[in-house]
């Protein structure tokens, strides 16, 4: 599909009252303001994909998309931590990370969609057109997919209901980052499974 065919698709699906993968969720947001939109990008210090800034700026600001949909910008939908991209962004980038966390999100890699039990879809927005990443308890993974193939998977129904893509990852990416397996949690692993 083209960066067109994406958007009016997108549009289509917020018109029939069913802007994102949750068939509750029956109406989207009014669209971004442009000052909205150039301030995340400021923040971000990248512009969004192409893609993405006209979703935000002609459809809604946020709210459409897999699962319950992506963040807006400011005075778009939040998440359950009432995070939206530009908060997300400044709280991930301002605060040292966490030691099991692996080393820091390289700036310019943008919080996107909240799958919940702690597993994202974010987006880099260093790569023209944006390159997706998943980020699973900590583990994070580069996808070899576009924010706009993204959007392509939801709307032909190809995008697994869990977010998860792991034919997708880009082996041996310098950005991808899997917490080391412990042979204590693994050896209390075995414990409990075994148990009889």
């Amino acid at each position: 599909m083209t960066e067109d065919e994406i958007v009016q698709a997108v549009a289509e699906r917020v018109g029939v009252g069913q802007p994102t993968g949750i068939p509750k969720i029956t109406k989207a947001l009014p669209p971004a303001s442009l000052e909205a939109v150039e301030e995340a990008e400021a923040v971000i210090g990248e512009p969004l994909p192409p893609v993405l800034r006209r979703i935000y700026l002609e459809v809604s600001n946020g709210r459409v998309g897999p699962d319950g949909g992506i963040l807006g910008v400011r005075g778009g939908w939040t998440d359950q931590a009432d995070f939206d991209l530009v908060s997300a962004y400044a709280l991930h980038h301002d605060t040292p990370p966490e030691p099991d966390h692996g080393p820091p999100i390289p700036p310019g890699v943008v919080w996107l969609c909240d799958w919940g039990c702690a597993n994202w879809s974010m987006v880099d927005c260093r790569v023209p057109g944006g390159r997706m990443w998943w980020w699973e308890e900590g583990d994070r993974h580069v996808l070899d997919l576009s924010v706009a193939e993204w959007f392509e998977m939801w709307l032909n129904g190809s995008l697994p209901a869990d977010g998860r893509q792991p034919d997708l990852h880009i082996s041996g990416h310098p950005d991808t980052w899997e917490r080391p397996v412990d042979d204590e949690d693994e050896f209390a692993e075995d414990s409990d499974a075994g148990g009889e």
